[in-house]
């Protein structure tokens, strides 16, 4: 038994890599509303002429690396800076009509769920939280750890690449 459902595990991951990546390649770098570009997209959907300072703060992210990405953005015709009326030194950032369409057409995870009702969704919830309390517990895991950001950005660095190809391909 614990075989088969490790095994299901195991068959889950790898679909759900090949689903994102297949979104990915479908709608490009700002379509995923949970990393990146298209977090910031998603927040200039519904804060409308936002300051990068505000924009950092509230999506929790390094002003430099906001930067970066409404670099990014910009230089993709996705958004644009206008300086604020109040103060000429503020950009104030919105969407472009391009990223207005970008936005829209985001990938949503909740579709992957769709065939389980709220209550089911729930319980998949609490026995996926208590395997992951006890994988980490056993591999000592620790968000702080330096070897686990090293990971992380390792992953992050090959994400970034393969979405770049992507675009070039496209």
């Amino acid at each position: 038994m614990n075989r088969d459902l490790y095994e299901q595990f195991s068959k889950i991951q790898w679909l759900m890599h090949r689903y994102y990546h297949k979104n990915m390649n479908r709608f490009s770098a700002v379509s995923d509303p949970h990393r990146g570009q298209g977090r910031v997209l998603k927040m200039l959907q519904l804060k409308h002429d936002i300051s990068q300072k505000e924009l950092s703060y509230l999506l929790d992210i390094r002003s430099q690396s906001i930067g970066e990405l409404l670099s990014k953005l910009e230089k993709g015709g996705f958004i644009e800076r206008t300086p604020s009326e109040e103060d000429k030194r503020v950009m104030l950032i919105h969407l472009t009509e391009k990223g207005k369409e970008a936005g829209e057409n985001q990938f949503e995870i909740n579709e992957i769920f769709s065939d389980l009702n709220e209550e089911e969704q729930n319980n998949l919830e609490d026995y996926l939280n208590r395997i992951i309390k006890r994988m980490e517990a056993y591999i000592n895991y620790d968000e702080n750890d330096k070897k686990a950001g090293r990971n992380r950005r390792h992953f992050e660095r090959h994400f970034e690449r393969r979405t770049r190809r992507n675009d070039r391909e496209k």
